[in-house]
């Protein structure tokens, strides 16, 4: 079944504006580390030394793990912004999406529940978390259009190999 034109131009906006956001937020944060720090910190702009300081207020992992896992959310940021902006590998960036916002869900909503102070680092500006109802259902708008783009990445799908039905039964 052909898909019409508004679908796919919906779905190109979709993942392009996904990707383009996880992308430029993941630049961002390494150029903060590649020594634009004090430019970037003037404009208001945070880093993965942010990112750690939120998952040690999640109070979740061993302190020894906090910036690793910075470090590797970063570069997930990174690699799932690139490959839904280029549509490259899109399947597996669309399931890597989907499970970065959940984790990011599950870690905002038990924060709430432990009545934790916090803040956001999202869109290159830091602010404080006051609403957490709204914060959270946010972020579940956003697991939602990744899931939308997750189902969008099996649709007609291409395989690189041409399958041929050879039919034998006259033999």
């Amino acid at each position: 079944m052909e898909r019409s034109k508004t679908i796919n131009i919906m779905m190109l906006v979709l993942r392009v504006g996904i990707g383009a956001f996880f992308l430029l937020e993941g630049l961002l944060k390494v150029a903060v580390l590649a020594g634009w720090g004090l430019v970037l910190r003037m404009m208001g702009i945070v880093h993965v030394n942010a990112m750690e300081a939120d998952l040690v207020r999640f109070d979740v992992l061993p302190s020894w793990a906090d910036y690793p896992v910075a470090g590797i959310g970063l570069a997930m940021e990174i690699v799932v912004g690139a490959c839904l902006l280029f549509r490259w590998m899109y399947r597996g960036a669309a399931w890597l999406g989907v499970l970065m916002t959940s984790v990011y869900v599950i870690l905002l909503s038990q924060a709430w529940a432990r009545g934790l102070e916090l803040s956001c680092h999202c869109f290159v500006q830091e602010h404080s978390i006051s609403d957490y109802p709204t914060e959270i259902a946010l972020r579940l708008l956003f697991l939602s259009a990744m899931i939308v783009l997750l189902w969008d990445s099996g649709r007609n799908r291409q395989t690189p190999w041409q399958y041929k039905r050879y039919d034998f039964s006259e033999v």
